[in-house]
C-alpha cells in the first residue's frame, strides 16, 4: 500500500497516526513461502521535522507458521516490527543518505517496508522445543515421538583404519 505523506512532509500537518491492514498474506524467505497470521493492523505515525523531512514509526505484529529446523514439525512464532526512520521528500535539499528507502516522491510503500522488516526479524533458528531430537537419518521418523529402532551408528572415517588394526591383531 502506498501512503501519501505530503501533508506531513510540507508541514501542513504536524503528526498523523493511521492504522491499516497489511495487504500481504505471505512472505518469501530463502525461496520458501510462509503464511502470516496477523495479530494487528499496521500502525503508522509520521511527524513533521522540517520542510521535506519527517520522522516515521511503524509497528506491526504477526505470527508465522515455520518448520522446526530439526524435526520439520510446523511451529508458530511471533514476529514484531518496530521500525523508526526519517523520510525525505523527493525535493529535499539536505543530506538524505540515512533516510527511508521506501519513499517514492511523497509516497511511502508501507507493505514493502513491513515485509522487509519481517524478513530482518525472521528467527535464525526455529525449534519446536529446546530439546528437539529431530528425525531419524535412516527412515525419517520423528524421534520426539519415540525411537524407531534403526541403527544410526556412523563410524568416524578418521578412525576407520584404527579398527582394522585391532581386527588384524586377533
Amino acid at each position: 500500500m502506498q501512503y501519501n505523506l505530503t501533508d506531513v512532509l510540507t508541514g501542513k500537518t504536524k503528526t498523523i497516526s493511521k492504522t491499516f491492514p497489511l495487504e500481504a498474506d505471505t512472505v518469501v524467505i530463502f525461496g520458501e513461502t510462509h503464511s502470516l497470521i496477523k495479530d494487528s493492523d499496521v500502525s503508522l505515525e509520521a511527524s513533521f521535522i522540517e520542510e521535506g523531512k519527517a520522522g516515521l514509526k511503524v509497528k506491526f505484529d504477526c505470527k508465522a507458521m515455520l518448520p522446526c529446523d530439526r524435526c520439520l514439525k510446523n511451529v508458530q512464532r511471533q514476529i514484531s516490527v518496530n521500525y523508526e526512520d526519517v523520510a525525505f521528500s523527493a525535493d529535499y535539499k539536505g543530506d538524505t543518505e540515512d533516510g527511508c528507502e521506501y519513499m517514492t516522491g511523497y509516497k511511502l510503500d508501507v507493505d514493502s517496508l513491513v515485509i522487509s522488516e519481517i524478513m530482518m526479524n525472521w528467527p535464525s533458528k526455529i525449534l519446536c522445543k529446546d530439546d528437539c531430537k529431530g528425525i531419524c537419518s535412516v527412515c525419517g521418523h520423528n524421534l520426539n515421538e519415540g525411537e524407531c529402532g534403526c541403527d544410526r551408528f556412523v563410524p568416524n572415517p578418521a578412525f576407520a583404519n584404527l579398527g582394522d588394526l585391532f581386527k588384524n591383531e586377533k
